[in-house]
């Protein structure tokens, strides 16, 4: 597959003199500040996907038609973005998530959101309604996941008698997308709203309901013909709604970078492009009904760009498939699940918000945030208020829905997506060299990509080279966890009567359902006006039991949980008397050890330790060796941190680390620069050495299990 994207190039040399005059000045004295090490080692940095980030762009970094891209912002290719972004003109739709089980209480999310502004509704079924299935006990598992709605009379109790009309429905079922979308349009009936005027997205994506499921309602093969025929019936009948989505979900939540959800979900919809060929649907009508879903993870201008990306590759597959002119790529946005945190919830309301900003930036076509204490259970009301007038404050208040494309016209910016396409592009490539998206899923070979990239952003993290602000940096050591009384219990829905549930998955349905040989989805709306749940109308499928397509389902991955499983640990050792403690202590002047002071004081909070600080202890009998150990002997710790500033020649540093020892210090570890050093220091009692670039978790690990006497560390 090739694309322009295989050159190399880029507009050297271009630019007015006088300015590239000042950036040669300005890099020559920065080598000259930085001669030590060269200004590229200590200012460029890489990111998770192999990119490595200059500290300043210019007209040499611009892509190729810098200078005019597009004639203005929203034509064909779309780098631009999709058009005028203003919401008053039809931009983004603001579009919250209800998963309740019970649809009564979505009802009533959905009242106080549509008041609050919201233009669009993402509903996720459950895991028995994604996969067709009526478990018998209403208290299953299979209803944690998301919403309890198997029939019109359920959807009606979510969704009320006017949301359809006002509000843009997007629904989150998996691969059993067929009967949800009858369900959908007998409650269209019902209702009797024109059903070309409505806006459903009915976000069919058998690949990533697998990912998330590890198994389907049926074959694969058997689930796409169905989402093929949805796809012509939208194509004949729904002109504003789409039946395919493409979703990088589950491989973000697991740790996927970047360049690998942009170059799985373009295989992906090359994937749905095939099997819409195969149906009878020609790629530019196939485009049609293909949208994408994107996390928005945490780097600002990786996610701008990102999205940016997004386009610009599907405008490429298209031509590629002899499409010359078509709708730019439909772009969902949602705030990251992986980027949230327990510890210190408060600061994911700076996460959301920068993570909308980012969204809007990027072009995004519908931007769903996320409640701030989402990590801690299904969030209340108050905090889907503050979740929806985030958005709202970023569109009316700052008026970021005035501007056309914000990012447009920044060298780092366009030099940044290029370079994510060109990464995408050759990701794309490597999928169908082995034989295309669905062949790398069901072979494992995705998982392993998607656990290599988590190994590798998790050594990020333990060395602190990635991190979570009030987590792993900035800890509050006063912090109590915040709780919600009740808000972990999920609700129960009570079927009405009559209504299916309770029979369970394996019934015969009792309400006739026939299906004709090609509009068979009128069979199934009818059967579902007569109140054919969506177990019944799966078996009337007549889908082949059981599948052999099943994987090992993708793992949701969060990048604070290791150092919240730190503090969780301290926490459950302090509710037993003895929280971990560490001795703090300063060698030499203050103003030599302040700085490691800091840096050691923030790291222990971040494990959950006590600290008693004897830093800025001035007596010089307290400081000497001796006094260092009977203060250390006095705290009670079992654990000693020194902070010192750069040791060349550390004789007398080891004889005030000897004393330590001897007192019973279980771990000695030092905050510092310690250079040749270290052998004469590990041999005097120093068991690690923690700065900048140590691989800091592992530490306050060993210091845990040390604290408690070898054992109950994190893992």
């Amino acid at each position: 597959m090739a694309s322009r994207f295989t050159t190399k190039g880029g507009r050297g040399g271009s630019g007015p003199a006088g300015k590239q005059d000042v950036f040669a000045v300005w890099r020559s004295r920065v080598d000259d500040e930085l001669s030590e090490a060269g200004s590229d080692a200590r200012l460029v940095t890489e990111t998770l996907e192999g990119i490595a980030i200059a500290p300043l762009y210019t007209g040499e970094n611009a892509p190729p038609g810098f200078e005019n891209p597009s004639p203005v912002a929203g034509v064909w290719p779309s780098r631009r973005g999709v058009g005028p972004a203003a919401s008053r003109t039809g931009g983004w739709l603001r579009c919250p998530r209800y998963d309740d089980p019970n649809p009564d209480a979505i009802r009533r999310q959905l009242e106080a959101d549509q008041e609050g502004g919201v233009t669009a509704a993402w509903l996720q079924l459950d895991r028995a309604g994604r996969l067709g299935e009526e478990p018998a006990d209403p208290t299953s598992t299979d209803y944690a996941d998301g919403a309890s709605v198997c029939d019109v009379a359920s959807l009606e109790r979510a969704l009320g008698s006017r949301s359809l009309a006002r509000t843009a429905l997007i629904l989150d079922v998996g691969a059993n997308a067929l009967p949800a979308a009858a369900i959908v349009l007998a409650l269209t009936a019902r209702l009797g709203l024109d059903p070309a005027e409505t806006r459903y997205l009915f976000s069919a994506d058998p690949l990533a309901a697998l990912c998330r499921d590890g198994e389907l309602p049926a074959s694969l093969k058997e689930v796409q013909r169905e989402m093929c025929h949805l796809a012509l019936h939208c194509e004949a009948y729904l002109p504003s709604s789409r039946a395919f989505t493409v979703s990088t979900l589950p491989y973000h939540d697991a740790g996927a970078d970047a360049v690998q959800e942009l170059g799985w979900s373009m295989a992906t919809g090359v994937h749905y492009l095939r099997c819409l060929e195969g149906a009878g649907l020609e790629p530019g009508g196939g485009a049609r009904q293909i949208g994408f879903r994107f996390a928005v993870g945490g780097d600002l201008f990786i996610e701008i760009a990102k999205l940016r990306a997004a386009r610009i590759l599907w405008t490429e597959v298209l031509q590629l498939c002899g499409v010359e002119q078509a709708e730019a790529a439909w772009l969902h946005a949602v705030s990251s699940h992986r980027t949230m945190s327990r510890r210190d919830p408060w600061m994911n309301i700076l996460r959301v918000t920068h993570q909308l900003f980012a969204a809007i930036v990027g072009g995004a076509d519908v931007i769903t945030g996320a409640a701030f204490d989402a990590p801690l259970g299904r969030p209340g009301s108050s905090s889907r208020r503050l979740e929806r007038n985030s958005l709202a404050i970023l569109d009316e208040e700052s008026h970021l829905g005035w501007v056309l494309d914000p990012a447009g016209g920044s060298y780092y910016v366009e030099w940044l997506t290029r370079e994510l396409c060109r990464a995408a592009w050759r990701e794309l490539r490597e999928i169908e060299r082995r034989g295309g998206m669905a062949a790398c899923l069901l072979s494992g070979e995705i998982r392993l990509r998607v656990d290599n990239a988590w190994q590798k952003r998790r050594s990020r993290l333990e060395h602190r080279r990635e991190t979570v602000t009030g987590v792993s940096r900035f800890a509050d050591p006063s912090e109590r966890p915040l709780t919600r009384a009740g808000r972990l219990e999920r609700t129960r829905s009570t079927p009405e009567a009559g209504s299916p549930r309770g029979r369970g998955g394996n019934g015969e349905s009792k309400i006739p359902i026939e299906l004709g040989d090609n509009e068979y989805l009128e069979g199934l709306v009818a059967a579902a006006e007569g109140g054919a749940s969506l177990g019944e109308l799966s078996r009337a499928l007549g889908r082949s039991q059981p599948t052999s397509d099943r994987i090992e389902k993708f793992p949701t991955r969060q990048s604070a949980a290791i150092y919240e499983v730190l503090r969780d640990n301290a926490d459950r050792l302090a509710t037993e008397g003895d929280r971990p403690t560490v001795f703090l202590a300063g060698f030499g002047p203050s103003s030599v050890h302040r700085e490691a002071a800091t840096f050691a004081r923030n790291l222990l909070w971040a494990g959950g330790f006590r600290v008693v600080d004897h830093t800025a202890t001035t007596e010089a009998e307290e400081t000497t060796p001796g006094g260092l150990a009977r203060a250390f002997s006095a705290s009670e710790a079992r654990l000693v941190c020194l902070a010192v500033g750069d040791v060349s020649e550390g004789s007398a540093l080891a004889d005030a680390v000897r004393p330590l020892r001897a007192a019973g210090a279980a771990r000695i570890v030092l905050a510092g620069q310690a250079r040749e050093a270290e052998t004469e220091l590990r041999e005097a009692g120093v068991d690690a050495f923690i700065s900048e670039g140590t691989n800091v978790y592992r530490i306050l690990v060993d210091l845990q299990q040390a604290a408690a006497g070898g054992a109950g560390g994190a893992t």
